[in-house]
């Protein structure tokens, strides 16, 4: 059973972390988590809240939010559950995330799961564009499009 473009019939949880205010007296952050509700290309953003830990980025809790986000109230993320974040870093407005090969496993969604990446990055402030490389490669092939450098584009959203 479906409303619109969200699943219904499975049964949905409670989320502490996508309500209340944010505690910046506890480091937490606010953030946007951008994944699949199924649909053939929109992504649908999921708010969050973050704790800013030491020796930790934004970016790289956000990317870490991600690879550990899995099915809730009908929504998940496409990026393969094996994926390990090896760098993020800011420069100049871009976030250059670096992922593990097991990124690649995942290529029937992969157009899905870096934009879901993308959305979710450039969703902080001061990040305009986001380049993903894979063991500190960019991708060639039929799917190097994909490994340039990338900002939202409203077709991604519902």
């Amino acid at each position: 059973v479906s409303y619109k473009n969200l699943t219904i019939s499975d049964p949905f949880v409670f989320d502490e972390n996508a309500i209340g205010p944010v505690r910046t007296g506890m480091n937490e952050f606010d953030a946007t988590l951008y994944v699949s509700n199924g649909s053939e290309e929109a992504l649908v953003p999921v708010p969050t809240r973050l704790r800013q830990t030491a020796g930790f980025s934004q970016e790289e809790l956000v990317i870490q939010a991600l690879l550990d986000f899995r099915h809730m109230n009908s929504l998940y993320t496409l990026i393969p559950i094996e994926t390990e974040l090896i760098s993020a870093t800011v420069r100049d407005g871009t976030c250059l995330v670096d992922l593990s090969g097991e990124f690649l496993t995942g290529q029937g969604h992969l157009t899905r799961s870096i934009r879901s990446i993308v959305a979710s990055l450039c969703a902080l402030d001061g990040i305009n564009s986001v380049q993903i490389t894979v063991d500190g490669n960019t991708p060639t092939g039929d799917y190097a499009h994909l490994f340039e450098v990338l900002s939202p584009q409203s077709f991604w959203f519902l």
